[in-house]
């Protein structure tokens, strides 16, 4: 589990997960909310499945909702 408190946290989170996760699961927050997109794009160059409380992520390219 990874505490993101700004969005310059985003990417080293997913530098962390690298070849240890087989999915995602994403807490909804504003600050996820507002980097959808940035995280969606991680998470496809990770090959990472997405999981999301809200359509609005899948949307932008998250995999389920």
């Amino acid at each position: 589990m990874f505490e993101l408190r700004r969005a310059e946290d985003i990417a080293p989170a997913f530098e962390a997960l690298e070849g240890s996760a087989q999915a995602l699961y994403v807490a909804p927050d504003p600050l996820v909310f507002t980097n959808r997109t940035a995280i969606n794009t991680l998470a496809l160059g990770q090959r990472l499945p997405t999981m999301y409380s809200y359509r609005d992520y899948v949307q932008a390219a998250g995999l389920v909702s």
